[in-house]
């Protein structure tokens, strides 16, 4: 059998298509396909109006991995392989992902020719360059880390004076991996395990500490805090870290405490939100 069929992106809004379920990577790779843009176009996102090629679409890891079922490593994996093949193209900074598919022509082309062409154009010379990237980039990158910073003091855990050139460093190291929505969930799912009543974790990072990845990970919602920090009933630690935090010494708080040279207090208050227009907001009460 050869040749090829049509298949309309339509299909994506009929109650078959939409059933809530896990992908599978064809479902996926099938999705992405349909997702991109048949012809260049242009939308606004926020308050910037940002062009899409064709055979591109915008999108991030927290909408794909809702929109599949997945887990961050299994679409990160996913992705990377898809890159290696030279099926796709990705570019990520600190505001979206913009997936590229090569080759498009393979997937998308009109009847009236031969067949579906190569896209030679787009494997050989990739999507278009910024050419004002690094510049964007480092100026994103600052404000982004000033806003997380901001929005560690809102929540009252440590509040540091000053934004020293070894937290932008953390802050900039784990921006590598995790977006700014991943970095502030897992500070919000901290703050409510240090301060509520159904978990036993007491210890209090700095922010630096805090960024160290063996911290932050493990308060990831992927990674289930709020079962592993919990008390068993009838008191004692429980949770996958009871056996080997089992009540932190005062003395490791007081050193902790002692790595947070401007420390300001540790006034406890509940905090909601984490999109980055509304760390904007958070970032400019602290201005």
């Amino acid at each position: 059998m050869s040749g090829f069929i049509k298949l309309h992106r339509k299909i994506q809004d009929h109650w078959i298509y939409q059933e809530k379920r896990k992908f599978s990577r064809y479902e996926a790779w099938l999705d992405m396909i349909m997702m991109a843009n048949h012809k260049p176009n242009k939308f606004l996102h926020g308050n910037e109006l940002v062009e899409v090629e064709r055979g591109q679409f915008v999108t991030s890891e927290l909408k794909l991995m809702d929109r599949w079922d997945w887990g961050k490593n299994k679409l990160r994996l996913f992705l990377d392989l898809l890159e290696k093949d030279g099926m796709i193209i990705k570019k990520t900074d600190r505001k979206r992902t913009t997936i590229t598919i090569c080759n498009y022509g393979h997937y998308h082309e009109s009847e009236t020719k031969d067949g579906p062409q190569p896209d030679h154009e787009r494997t050989n010379r990739g999507p278009s360059a910024d050419t004002n990237k690094n510049e964007k980039n480092d100026k994103n990158d600052k404000e982004v880390i000033k806003d997380i910073f901001a929005f560690w003091n809102s929540l009252g855990i440590i509040k540091h004076r000053e934004l020293t050139q070894k937290i932008k460093s953390k802050i900039n190291a784990r921006l590598e991996k995790m977006s700014p929505e991943e970095i502030t969930e897992s500070m919000k799912n901290y703050q409510t395990v240090l301060n509520g009543d159904l978990y036993w974790w007491s210890h209090k990072f700095t922010l630096e500490k805090f960024m160290e990845p063996k911290n932050i990970d493990q308060f990831l919602t992927d990674n289930n805090p709020f079962e592993n920090f919990r008390k068993q009933k009838g008191g004692g630690n429980g949770g996958k870290y009871g056996a080997n935090y089992a009540g932190t010494s005062e003395a490791s708080r007081k050193a902790a405490n002692r790595g947070a040279e401007t420390f300001v207090g540790t006034p406890g208050r509940e905090h909601g939100g984490v999109s980055v227009e509304e760390l904007r907001k958070i970032a400019s009460d602290f201005e």
